[in-house]
């Protein structure tokens, strides 16, 4: 078997976000969205 092919047991979903503020926003303003955007993953996939 191909060491590098993951099997189904190994393999993961990764996704990528990417955010563009505009040059005036705060930074205590970007800090917020990514925070919230951040705990979204325990709203999705929650913690047991």
């Amino acid at each position: 078997m191909n060491e590098a092919i993951n099997t189904s047991e190994q393999a993961s979903i990764q996704r990528v976000v990417c955010f563009k503020f505009k040059n005036e926003t705060s930074t205590e303003t970007i800090q917020a969205h990514i925070d919230g955007f951040d705990a979204l993953k325990n709203t999705i996939y929650p913690t047991t």
